[in-house]
């Protein structure tokens, strides 16, 4: 299994008359049908989502951005240990709350994270600003085993397939320049290779699942367009 729910690309226009917002629940189908990328439901942080599921990813060439949507019946118990994780793994970090949420809500999000108002529409309290930092550990957990070996590849490397997956990180980590420790905390400019890597992975398997689905790949924008590359050269004999 993949560990990742994507919203079975339904235009936007279309959303009422196929029943998307209640299969899905409004808030989801609102901000989903905001995202400037590829819109990702339930996405798993953490190996196998251990540390969590955000309630949507919009994956873009140039961000990862994450949103965590607090409905009027929700319990923001959770919302304070959810903020931690993404805060280091997210480029843009959201909170889209209801109106009886919004002043815990504030209080409790990092200044830099975004926040809308969810009342019927999607109302702008403060737009989001880059991470300040970000954990390789986490980013590296988002991929899977496969995609670690072909990020290699195309930066030069030759993995082990026999390699264990932490291996493997570890041995991405520092192709890209970047340390694997837990405790340690980086700076945003720090990870814009990871980062960019990370993306671009997150959007090649998308488009692989447009592919594999092409009946649910009509999420308004061309789907088949392959995300480029954000390295050159490619190493000679790899495919792109």
């Amino acid at each position: 299994m993949c560990g990742i729910t994507y919203l079975m690309s339904i235009p936007v226009a279309a959303a009422d008359e196929t029943g998307l917002t209640m299969k899905v629940g409004q808030a989801t189908a609102l901000v989903a049908a905001r995202c400037q990328g590829r819109p990702v439901l339930e996405f798993s942080v953490g190996r196998r989502g251990r540390l969590g599921r955000a309630d949507v990813a919009d994956i873009q060439l140039n961000s990862l951005d994450g949103y965590e949507i607090k409905t009027a019946g929700d319990s923001l118990g959770r919302l304070p240990s959810q903020v931690q994780v993404y805060s280091l793994i997210f480029d843009r970090c959201w909170a889209v709350v209801a109106p009886n949420h919004l002043d815990r809500t504030m209080a409790t999000v990092p200044g830099w994270w975004g926040v809308q108002v969810l009342d019927g529409q999607l109302q702008p309290v403060r737009p989001a600003q880059p991470a300040p930092c970000g954990s390789c550990r986490l980013l590296l957990g988002l991929l899977w085993k496969p995609e670690i070996m072909e990020l290699l590849r195309r930066l030069g490397e030759q993995p082990d397939r026999n390699s264990t997956v932490i291996s493997l990180y570890r041995q991405l980590a520092s192709a890209l320049g970047v340390s694997y420790s837990p405790r340690v905390q980086t700076t945003q400019p720090d990870l814009h290779d990871l980062r960019a890597v990370v993306r671009w992975a997150l959007l090649r398997r998308q488009t692989e699942l447009d592919r594999r689905h092409p009946e649910q790949a009509r999420w308004p924008g061309n789907t088949r367009v392959l995300a480029p590359w954000p390295f050159r050269p490619v190493p000679a004999g790899t495919a792109t």
